[in-house]
């Protein structure tokens, strides 16, 4: 880390924020201070991180024209760029490790709790590239013995490496072994229908009765139109014979 004298880290952090302007301001950074930045880069802050906390900490000092390179003359870029992608890489090792890849399975017969065919090292491997787009080998998956019992457990994927990061590294894998309810399923689609079925049932039923007491209206009708009809013609008649 380089060396700075009280007296200059006094004299910078004795200027007054605005000068840097009325929302940000430009610090060097004198310590590694991810994921804000590493020693030597200079960053913008708002006006409050820096007086309140950079600044009076020593953690950085207000940026000039020319100062990070007075500060830091034989700068390394390859350096900064390394500390970039190592932080890079526990973030995404984190990400990793707090995955879950959940794999679906039937159930043996004879015993629900385990698989009717055991998962092998080279299944998995497959199934965490396809699930985490990965391209981890045989040979970065260490499993003892094949996977057979439903629930959840930890895998150890040894020295893998990303050609993103150009680095080697090892994380644990969270595997969530679920059974797959094939039998339930169709039962409950079976349930479903019949419970349409008996839904309709009832409408078909008063369709029916309706069209019967339809039907059996219609000669009471008939009669009705007949016995009108019989007054009619007498009517007629004794108006001739008058």
């Amino acid at each position: 880390m380089i060396r700075i004298f009280s007296s200059t880290v006094k004299l910078l952090s004795s200027v007054p924020v605005q000068n840097f302007g009325k929302t940000r301001a430009k610090v060097i950074l004198i310590q590694d201070l991810p994921p804000l930045g590493f020693e030597g880069e200079e960053v913008t802050v708002k006006p409050g991180h820096a007086s309140l906390d950079l600044v009076p900490k020593k953690k950085a000092v207000y940026s000039f024209p020319g100062l990070r390179k007075r500060m830091f003359p034989n700068f390394d870029e390859k350096l900064l760029a390394r500390k970039r992608s190592d932080y890079d890489l526990k973030l995404f090792v984190r990400k990793l490790e707090t995955v879950e890849l959940k794999i679906v399975k039937p159930a043996t017969p004879v015993n629900p709790l385990f698989l009717k065919d055991p998962i092998t090292k080279k299944e998995l491997t497959d199934e965490i590239n396809i699930g985490l787009n990965l391209n981890v080998t045989q040979d970065n998956v260490v499993l003892d013995e094949d996977l057979y019992k439903f629930g959840k457990t930890a895998v150890l994927i040894k020295d893998y490496y990303s050609e993103k990061y150009d680095r080697h590294f090892s994380f644990r894998l969270q595997i969530d072994l679920i059974k797959m309810e094939i039998q339930a399923a169709v039962q409950k689609g079976k349930e479903k229908g019949e419970g349409k079925k008996k839904e309709k049932a009832p409408k078909e039923v008063e369709a029916t009765n309706v069209e019967a007491k339809t039907e059996e209206k219609k000669p009471e009708e008939k009669k009705a139109e007949e016995k009108t009809e019989e007054k009619k013609g007498d009517a007629k008649k004794a108006a001739e014979k008058k």
